[in-house]
């Protein structure tokens, strides 16, 4: 709506301009006519005012006329409205006068003129806004017919390429009637059905174009309708109403046909494509149908060589009898052998299952030798250290004993307990009760000291003289120790035995080592 009084408001200025133009081309005689009225009738000094609401209703109409007329494509004389309104203009300007001598009168029936123009604006509009309605509403027929035209085109194409298919599948049918005759009722009815399919096509297409020609014939009549009312409106003089409506049902009549003419060619070129394209399906038909021959005389002489080859067969069956004989032998012997293979496959597996627990064992006993020799290597690190160890504690035994003199009964008791495992201690203590020594202060320091290292250093506290008399606290005393000790004579009885399992073999003592308990490595600590 908003477009729409735009449109209203611009053609009013247009209008009211041309109506200026008019009025200064024509103002002489104004001047001369206007005089003269005004010296027979000088009360009607008030009428220039209505006279010129009058005028520019007049020119309003005719401007938008005139608008109409320049929008319009069709019309050929865009002048002939500005002419008939200025004819307008001219008739009713000396009009007036007499209008206005009539007794005391002039200003009711220039306010009735200027309110029956109110009145009609409001009407003219309406009915231009119902006529603009009708005018679509066909446009939006029109459309729907142009749409519903290009949908059958495009069912048309796609009938046309259901149709390529149809044929493609003719032609297959076609050589395999020459190829297979026995076939000769099914490809019958086939070529029927592409037959129907193409005349089905064919009537499609033909009430396309009847489609086409009923919308041509639909727009020459609207055509010929706006030729009609534009020499209607040419040669009989309407009032303003008449002609604003009718140019403005031209004019979107106009806007509709040319609209109407676009759907048109756009629905003729589409027409048109589809007749190029059942021209090229035609040209494709025919040089299928060539190939088809040639394919033909290829059969034929492919049947021909065919013929040449069953004699041949023919002449050939008594040597393949022969030879089936011979087959049927070699088929016994085969079987023999496929069975004899069965056989070897069978206890091939079991060998290879054999040979695969065997790995595994050897796998297992390789990686648990490995763990032997390298605990192994580790007792023998320890038990070399240990024998450094030892021989450095027998050396300064051996120096202390000398400066120090005899051992009690006690520390014989000891060294005789801790030397059970190989008698080092044994002969220690021997050679020290035969050698004897007076300075036994220093001795029990220096077991002390060996006892505190070797246990805890609580022996450092204890006087060695003392403890002998009393034997509950020398029990106290010596249980933790004498307990170890035992628990490392059972540990090097294992580990004997164990190595005595293993003798011939090659061990590597670290694997042994790391691979059992701490109970190994405690039995080398001294």
């Amino acid at each position: 709506m908003a477009d729409t009084e735009n449109e209203k408001a611009e053609k009013l200025a247009a209008a009211r301009k041309r109506f200026e133009e008019l009025k200064r081309k024509k103002q002489p005689n104004k001047k001369a006519s206007n005089s003269g009225a005004h010296q027979k009738e000088p009360t009607s000094s008030s009428s220039p005012p209505l006279e010129t609401q009058h005028h520019e209703a007049t020119t309003v109409i005719e401007g938008s006329a005139n608008d109409m007329g320049q929008q319009d494509p069709m019309d050929t004389d865009p002048t002939g409205p500005t002419e008939h309104g200025e004819k307008l203009v001219e008739d009713k300007s000396p009009e007036q006068p007499d209008s206005s001598s009539t007794n005391n009168g002039p200003l009711v029936s220039r306010s009735a003129t200027s309110e029956v123009l109110l009145e009609t604006l409001p009407e003219i509009y309406r009915k231009q806004a119902s006529v603009i309605d009708e005018l679509r509403a066909e446009k939006q027929q029109l459309l729907d017919e142009i749409k519903g035209l290009q949908s059958r085109a495009q069912e048309g194409s796609k009938a046309m390429v259901e149709r390529d298919r149809a044929l493609e599948d003719l032609a297959a049918v076609s050589e395999e009637l020459q190829i297979v005759k026995e076939r000769n009722g099914v490809e019958q009815a086939t070529l029927l059905a592409g037959a129907g399919e193409a005349s089905t096509l064919k009537i499609e297409v033909a009430s396309l174009n009847r489609q086409i020609a009923h919308l041509q014939s639909q727009i020459s009549q609207k055509d010929k309708t706006i030729i009609d009312i534009r020499r209607d409106s040419t040669l009989s003089s309407p009032g303003p109403e008449g002609v604003t409506k009718q140019e403005d049902r031209i004019e979107n009549m106009s806007v509709e046909l040319s609209e109407s003419r676009a759907a048109l060619e756009t629905s003729v070129l589409l027409a048109n494509n589809l007749k190029l394209e059942r021209d090229s399906l035609k040209t494709l038909v025919d040089s299928m149908k060539v190939e088809l021959e040639t394919t033909t005389r290829n059969t034929k002489d492919l049947s021909n060589k065919l013929n040449g080859l069953t004699q041949s067969i023919s002449s050939d069956s008594a040597k393949n009898s022969v030879w089936e004989e011979k087959s049927s032998r070699q088929e016994e012997t085969i079987n023999e052998l496929n069975r004899k293979l069965g056989e070897m496959t069978l206890t091939i597996d079991h060998l290879k299952q054999q040979n695969q627990e065997l790995q595994a064992s050897e796998g297992s006993m390789e990686t648990r030798y490995r763990d032997i020799e390298r605990k192994l290597a580790n007792a023998q690190r320890e038990n070399s250290s240990m024998q450094l160890r030892l021989a450095q504690l027998k050396s300064s035994l051996h120096e202390s004993s000398t400066k120090a003199g005899p051992l009690t009964n006690a520390e014989t008791n000891i060294l005789s307990k801790e030397g059970d495992g190989n008698g080092d201690a044994k002969d220690m203590c021997r050679f020290q009760e035969g050698t004897g020594s007076s300075k036994s202060s220093s001795a029990d320091h220096l077991w002390r000291q060996v006892l505190a290292d070797e246990n805890s250093q609580d022996f450092l506290e204890v006087d060695l003289r003392a403890v002998t008399k009393n034997t509950a606290q020398t029990q106290s005393i010596l249980e933790p120790p004498l307990e170890r000790d035992d628990k490392r004579r059972f540990l090097t009885h294992r580990v004997r035995k164990e190595l005595e399992s293993w003798k011939g073999h090659r061990i590597n003592l670290i694997d042994v080592y790391s691979a059992y308990d701490d109970s190994y490595s405690r039995v080398f600590d001294v």
